[in-house]
């Protein structure tokens, strides 16, 4: 929704803009903080960029575009590290469900 929502706007913006504009094209009741957590975390995986000395976000060139599990285009391995502990996930369609260097398992929403 982010992401559409910057694409739509061709500029930069606030999260509490971008939270407006979400809550007018999609959902009325989006919160505020899940919006700008989300752009903070999008941002540091390089799915966006962060204007330099303001609060704004934009989305980066085409051609810098830096998603998970991708370098230059083309998938990355996953590291010792990062091997899913689950017979079920792939690369097409992990569930998210990860070993860490304790043999813990580890999963979404944390707690290891």
């Amino acid at each position: 929704m982010i992401e559409a929502v910057l694409t739509k706007a061709h500029r930069r913006m606030e999260p509490k803009e971008i939270r407006q504009e979400i809550a007018d094209m999609f959902d009325p009741n989006v919160k505020s903080e899940a919006v700008s957590s989300i752009c903070w975390r999008m941002w540091k995986r390089g799915q966006l960029e962060k204007v330099k000395g303001t609060a704004s976000y934009r989305l980066p060139p085409s051609d810098k575009v830096n998603l998970p599990g991708m370098a230059g285009g083309v998938p990355r391995l996953a590291s010792d590290k990062e091997k899913p502990v689950d017979a079920q996930s792939s690369p097409e369609a992990p569930t998210g469900l990860f070993s860490n260097k304790r043999g813990r398992e580890v999963g979404q929403g944390g707690g290891a």
